[in-house]
């Protein structure tokens, strides 16, 4: 029995080694002064997401879609919007755009981030999407909030616990 015991034991912290040791990314989604995680999940080269939102001055919806470069860099690859104004794209002729659906779709943007800082207010309607998983940021705080997404460095023993208290996903 003191054999199986010290064998169970001994396989337990050998597999909690090995998790402490096995690196992940982890995109995070987070309220940047409190440090209030939003989001969290496991991130991988290739993967995307997008931000979309109401202009504060134009009141015009705005979309972006973001990728995952093999880096582990945010990179913006297109952004969506209906009209010019503050803050939003100056399109020139040399810039890869299309018109659709009334909208400007610019397209092979490139630009590359190591985090995105912005602030969300109850009337932007800030939607953030990962894999089809919607989480509205907007609704998630009373007043206004800076919300910042980075990809975190990580390891598989650190992110298991968000997965058995379904802390990873919060709409």
């Amino acid at each position: 029995m003191a054999r199986v015991t010290k064998f169970t034991l001994g396989s337990i912290v050998l597999i909690v080694l090995l998790l402490a040791i096995i690196p992940v990314r982890l995109l995070e989604v987070k309220e940047a002064r409190g440090g209030q995680r939003v989001f969290w999940a496991l991130v991988y080269p290739g993967d995307t997401f997008s931000l979309s939102y109401i202009h504060s001055v134009e009141n015009i919806p705005v979309s972006g879609l973001f990728a995952i470069n093999e880096k582990y860099e945010i990179v913006i690859k297109e952004t969506a919007f209906a009209s010019f104004g503050p803050g939003l794209p100056i399109l020139k002729k040399t810039d890869d755009y299309v018109i659709v659906e009334g909208k400007f779709l610019q397209r092979n943007i490139n630009t590359v981030f190591q985090e995105l800082t912005f602030f969300v207010h109850p009337f932007t309607d800030h939607l953030f999407t990962f894999k089809g998983r919607e989480t509205p940021l907007s609704k998630r705080f009373r007043g206004s909030a800076l919300i910042r997404i980075q990809i975190k460095k990580s390891n598989l023993l650190a992110y298991l616990p968000g997965i058995f208290t379904g802390s990873l996903w919060r709409p």
